[in-house]
């Protein structure tokens, strides 16, 4: 949610939250924020 609404304010001073901003916290946690993450979401670890 953190994420999200970081996205949001960014975007449009946080007055609405959109697809994309879901799309790029997503995109935060799971492809560019590294291990811990995908660890702590329950994702598998590539070897």
């Amino acid at each position: 949610m953190r994420r999200i609404a970081q996205s949001s304010i960014a975007r449009a001073g946080g007055e609405t939250v959109t697809s994309d901003d879901v799309e790029l916290a997503l995109d935060d946690m799971l492809l560019t924020g590294g291990q811990l993450n995908i660890k702590l979401l329950g994702g598998a670890l590539s070897e």
